[in-house]
């Protein structure tokens, strides 16, 4: 029966009263609050016997003091309305027949190996889903599958509390509902997956009763390679037969039983096909996880990321046609929630609060944007001190992306557009996040490939398009960087000496510090994307390309190949480390630090480059804007630029760069002689003084 929520003293690990259980005679009653609803009735009450969902009326029940003061009378409302239940009792005994059988067939198999009397499957729903995949949580052992052919249902019940007891909890804290609270949704998932299991199981048993022999195990002696000890091993002979190989299957179900050779391939690559599906989700799981902290790692967290992403997002303004400062004023007062209006060229009015409706409804306010890093990477925590920690880095994205649609959303409407047009026109510029923007395709694979690829899908082919309409702005923006060069023929000399990537950027010189040239090389406007297109080789631009994949797939890569694919270095060349390095404690060592004297007097730091290019690697963004804030040989300009407007920067030491690239080019020419058979290489190992 149901009482008020009030009235129970206890509550169960959802902060909602807790059901409690009174017995009189042979019966169970379930008291429970309002709040947790009528089905619950049906799913609780049972006396043992078929008709357990029956409620029965007029019976007083004694209720423990320490839960309930008083005693209830149960009132059945089926007495006044004869009949009434049955059309709801016959569901019930149906499904629960079903559950019946089941439970037979799958412990016959070995499927099963414990029975819950009257348990329905606890079925997530698709929010349910993303939300545990995303988050990592384990709320019970019950919920997460075995990684075989069994039955996940063969598992002792961990939920202690209702679907919609459990659904409030987590709608409560995590704005998610969890569980599927239709019955008849869950009964069908349950039968789905019981065919799943039985199916397989018939399938897997018939092969090995039809075309299996009983394996002969054999004891070998084997040497271990590490320790030279001899160890005994059971290993399965083959059997041939009328020139067909006999082997054992690698599916658990079918251990002692040899199958054609022909055979095993067809049913091991079955069994991966029924089994590894949730393997596999699993894994992306993980990846996703460790991608997301990898991309919040390199963006939200340092002030400069959000500089860099207001100067883009103002650039593509400019290039929509938001000349007008005061747009942005209006923006922000929108976004605080303050009164105002604005009126259109057409006369039409709109005021702020409205304007701010139509936003949020349209889509246009409450994206990630840029580089679309924290709504994803807010999905992996919850509530509580780690949420506490992402939430600030997170309402900055926000607050800034916000503040760059929205003034080009409010140029729109005032220069006429609808709304639905004024919206599209900020998809054209800021693109549209949203998950289903993309093409499954490149939801499940380009998105993991490439961290940032909704920015670049959208950002390219806009520059490329503007770059067409607007050839004064681009043309515009070349001659204002060549003023800032503060030697044009220095910078002309050097530009050769200078790294691959920073040619292939907009290298600008601001000076020189202690024997340092001091260089900017990109400014994070949009328009420098375009780079990405061609590098100077068709050989540089795949290396680049395979440069900007996923650190996960691109470190094996670099380490295979020797090669820094990002800046087209060598990664043996990079081992010059930062001197405050020597102030952590255990890094110094772990990287193997060495302390090096220069020809000038000057003191330098080396390190095990390979170490050094993990480390950057997995948490370059930290370790590089520490070096270049602490260094003496970066200028008070570079910190400024680097540190806080997140323009690429960095001093260069163009003595060690011409070497180098004299030494790319001696390189090449070599190369080039060898391939026509004009030179021959000779290597000589020596012991350096």
């Amino acid at each position: 029966m149901k009482v008020k929520d009030g009235s129970m003293k206890f509550k169960n690990r959802g902060g909602l009263p807790s059901p409690i259980v009174v017995k009189k005679g042979k019966i169970q009653y379930f008291i429970m609050p309002e709040s947790q609803g009528d089905e619950l009735l049906d799913a609780m009450l049972y006396t043992g016997r078929k008709d357990q969902s029956r409620l029965y009326s007029g019976a007083t029940v004694k209720v423990p003091k320490n839960y309930w003061s008083g005693v209830l009378k149960i009132a059945d409302d089926s007495i006044n309305q004869p009949g009434s239940r049955k059309a709801v009792d016959d569901i019930v005994d149906f499904i629960r027949g079903e559950h019946k059988k089941f439970a037979t067939a799958e412990k016959q198999r070995g499927l099963l190996d414990y029975e819950l009397p009257d348990y329905l499957r606890h079925y997530l729903t698709p929010e349910g889903r993303e939300f545990l995949q995303k988050s990592g949580m384990n709320i019970t052992s019950e919920i997460n599958k075995p990684l075989r052919v069994k039955n996940p249902f063969a598992k002792t019940r961990q939920i202690d509390d209702t679907v919609e007891g459990i659904n409030n909890y987590f709608r409560k804290r995590y704005g998610v509902r969890l569980f599927e609270q239709d019955a008849f949704k869950a009964f069908a998932a349950r039968k789905a997956e019981h065919i799943k299991a039985v199916g397989t199981y018939d399938f897997l048993t018939e092969i090995g009763k039809e075309f299996g022999k009983q394996a002969e195990v054999i004891t070998k002696q084997i040497k271990n390679p590490v320790t030279g000890k001899m160890t005994a091993k059971e290993v399965i002979k083959p059997i041939f037969e009328n020139g067909i190989k006999y082997i054992e299957s690698s599916v658990p179900q079918l251990k002692g039983t040899l199958l054609p050779e022909q055979i095993v391939k067809h049913v091991d690559d079955t069994y991966k096909t029924l089994t590894n599906e949730e393997a596999t989700r699993r894994f992306l799981k993980l990846y996703d996880k460790v991608l997301g902290f990898w991309k919040g790692s390199v963006t939200g967290w340092f002030p400069a990321f959000h500089t860099r992403n207001f100067m883009g997002g103002t650039f593509n303004n400019w290039i929509a046609g938001v000349t007008n400062p005061a747009r942005y004023l209006q923006a922000d007062q929108i976004a605080r929630g303050s009164k105002g209006t604005i009126t259109t060229k057409l006369g039409t009015k709109y005021g702020y609060e409205q304007i701010k409706e139509l936003a949020s409804k349209l889509g246009v306010v409450g994206q990630p944007g840029y580089l679309d890093v924290m709504k994803e990477v807010e999905k992996d925590v919850t509530k509580g001190p780690v949420a506490k920690l992402m939430g600030t880095p997170a309402k900055a994205m926000e607050v800034v992306e916000n503040r760059l649609r929205l003034p080009l959303f409010v140029d729109r409407l005032i220069k006429g557009d609808a709304p639905e047009q004024a919206a599209k026109t900020v998809f054209q510029f800021h693109f549209d996040y949203a998950p289903e923007a993309l093409a499954p395709f490149e939801q499940n694979i380009m998105k993991r490939l490439l961290p940032f690829y909704r920015w670049t899908r959208g950002n390219i082919p806009l520059q490329l398009e503007q770059m067409v309409k607007q050839p004064g702005k681009y043309s515009a923006i070349g001659k204002g960087l060549q003023n800032l060069q503060s030697d044009k023929e220095k910078a002309q000399e050097e530009f050769a000496s200078l790294p691959p990537y920073m040619r292939e950027g907009l290298p600008v010189r601001l000076g020189e510090k202690d024997g340092f040239s001091q260089y900017i090389y990109g400014f994070g406007l949009p328009v420098e994307d375009i780079n990405r297109l061609y590098k100077g080789s068709a050989k540089r631009t795949v290396a680049s390309m395979v440069g900007e994949l996923s650190p996960l797939l691109k470190y094996p890569i670099e380490v295979g190949t020797g090669q820094n694919l990002f800046t087209g270095e060598p990664i043996a060349e990079s081992n010059r480390v930062y001197p405050f390095i020597n102030k952590v404690p255990g890094l110094r060592e772990w990287l193997e630090v060495r302390e090096k004297q220069n020809k000038n007097g000057s003191v330098s730091y080396t390190a095990n480059a390979y170490k050094l290019h993990f480390l950057n690697t997995a948490l370059g963004r930290f370790y590089t804007t520490a070096g270049k804030l602490t260094d003496d040989k970066t200028s008070g300009a570079v910190k400024f630029l680097y540190g806080l407007l997140g323009s690429k920067a960095k001093s260069v030491d163009i003595e060690k760069e011409k070497y180098w690239r004299d030494q790319e080019l001696q390189d090449r020419l070599e190369q080039a002689l060898e391939s026509r058979g004009l030179i021959r290489q000779f290597e000589r190992a020596y012991v350096p003084k």
